[in-house]
């Protein structure tokens, strides 16, 4: 069994993201009940066309790193009415996740005696490309 190390994985959403402590994507599909009356035994189900995925990092929060002004940018942006998906990669050892998404929530959080944090989630729009 080959380990792969998440140390040095990145981020990229319109820059490089600093002090990322975790990153994370998530697929999922849709599946479509075909059950009915003359099924025996367990429904059946087929899988959807279609998939969504979402992409969760933690970053030790940083106003001033430039990757995390751009996340935080194109969340709060001007055009608001008709926002536009931003490209995104995300580069573990083992192989690069790449597509365009919208940023759906940006969570900055702190306590006594330890780092802000801040949480991002990015919704995917569109096909992944897996390198």
């Amino acid at each position: 069994m080959v380990a792969i190390i998440s140390e040095g994985a990145t981020l990229n959403i319109g820059g490089a993201v600093g002090l990322v402590t975790s990153l994370s994507i998530s697929h999922s599909r849709d599946t479509i009940d075909v059950s009915n009356m003359a099924t025996a035994g367990g429904k059946e189900f087929l899988a959807a066309k279609l998939f969504e995925a979402e992409i969760t990092a933690e970053v030790q929060f940083d106003s001033s790193d430039t990757g995390q002004a751009a996340i935080l940018g194109q969340f709060a942006g001007t055009d608001i009415a008709s926002p536009s998906a931003t490209s995104w990669s995300l580069n573990f050892t083992a192989g690069t996740f790449a597509g365009n998404g919208f940023v759906t929530a940006f969570d900055v959080s702190g306590s006594l005696d330890s780092v802000v944090t801040a949480s991002v989630t990015l919704k995917v729009s569109g096909d992944i490309t897996q390198g």
